[in-house]
């Protein structure tokens, strides 16, 4: 069995190892609004079930491991103390890996979202 020392290691290696500790991984698409009204929809795979006793669903705004910033669900968070966790299910789990690894290149709010088992759209501000 493989061992690691996590001081040794650096954030991006850290992060595939943990990564591909759990497979598969749930995704979850947080919704927030920030304090201009705006919508947000951010992929977290980072997420799961805590408690059904209460009932605890929880998801990790963890920094980047690109470049360390934060995503603007944990500032929308904060300010609003409101988030919405969706559950991405089977039959839209490769539209939203698909639509996610586009939309976000270089448009960071959605303001709208509409998900069925044909087709994903959105319309970025």
């Amino acid at each position: 069995m493989a061992s690691f020392d996590p001081n040794e290691l650096g954030t991006k290696e850290r992060h595939s190892l943990l990564l591909g500790a759990i497979a598969p991984r749930p995704i979850a698409l947080v919704s927030t609004v920030d304090e201009f009204g705006h919508n947000n929809l951010s992929p977290f795979s980072f997420f799961n079930i805590f408690s059904s006793n209460p009932p605890v669903v929880i998801f990790s705004a963890a920094r980047r491991v690109r470049d360390n910033t934060t995503k603007d669900t944990l500032h929308n968070a904060m300010q609003q103390k409101e988030v919405v966790i969706n559950v991405v299910n089977y039959a839209i789990t490769q539209q939203v890996k698909l639509k996610f690894g586009r939309i976000f290149v270089g448009c960071r709010r959605v303001c709208e979202e509409r998900f069925d088992a044909n087709s994903v759209r959105s319309s970025c501000a």
